[in-house]
Parts: structure tokens; C-alpha cells; sequence
């Protein structure tokens, strides 16, 4: 089973010029979390078995807002990592970090997104 989470946004002093922190901005944070043992979850309803996306969702928040960061690269590892670490249940999630605002006027409306899957070893 794969839970989904798409586009939520994450308020964020990101940029690798001060200027860029000094003000931050929104990242959306979408994730695809594969749970382990999911065959169990169609015996019962059973949330246990699973993993609760309202308590992905606090984490992301601890995890980033109002945090000051340098590199979305930073962003994107701290996630995989962090919800690998935090969410025993969690096998594989893939990560994907959009930065929308870019330095300089630089983007022209461009979106920068990187993206990363982690595996539990």
C-alpha cells in the first residue's frame, strides 16, 4: 500500500542568499510512503498497521517550519531520513520538495523540484 500526500505546503527561511532567508517561503512537500505489512490492514481496520498521515503531517511540520536552511537538497534528505527514522511501519518513501520563488528573478515562473526515494535497509 502506498499512502499519498501532495502539494502541502511548508513555510520554510530557505535560499543560499541571506536575502532569500531573511524573508522564506513555501515549499510543497509531496510524499509516496509505502508501509510495511499492509496485507494486514484488509483482515481489519486496524490503524496500527499503518501509518497515520495526520501524524506525517505534524512531523513535516516539527520537522521544517520556521527552520533556516540553505539547500533544498538539505530539505529533501532531513525528510527521507527524518520519516524513515520517526515512522517504524514506513519501507520506502519517495520525497519531492518544490521551490517555487528562486533568487534574483531568475525562475520566469519556472518551479525548481527535486525529488528522492529512501529505502529502509
Amino acid at each position: 500500500m502506498k499512502i499519498q500526500i501532495s502539494q502541502y505546503p511548508v513555510y520554510v527561511k530557505i535560499g543560499l542568499f541571506p536575502e532569500e532567508r531573511l524573508v522564506g517561503q513555501e515549499l510543497m512537500i509531496s510524499l509516496g510512503v509505502v508501509v510495511k505489512n499492509h496485507f494486514k490492514l484488509s483482515q481489519k481496520e486496524d490503524l496500527s498497521q499503518s501509518v497515520d498521515y495526520g501524524q506525517m503531517i505534524q512531523f513535516l511540520d516539527t520537522l521544517l517550519k520556521g527552520r533556516e536552511i540553505e539547500l533544498v537538497e538539505t530539505v529533501l534528505y532531513q525528510i527521507g531520513e527524518g520519516f524513515l527514522n520517526e515512522f517504524e511501519k514506513i519501507d520506502k518513501i519517495d520525497v519531492t520538495v518544490e521551490k517555487r520563488v528562486l533568487p534574483h528573478g531568475i525562475a520566469n515562473g519556472a518551479v525548481v523540484s527535486l525529488s528522492h526515494s529512501f529505502h529502509r535497509t
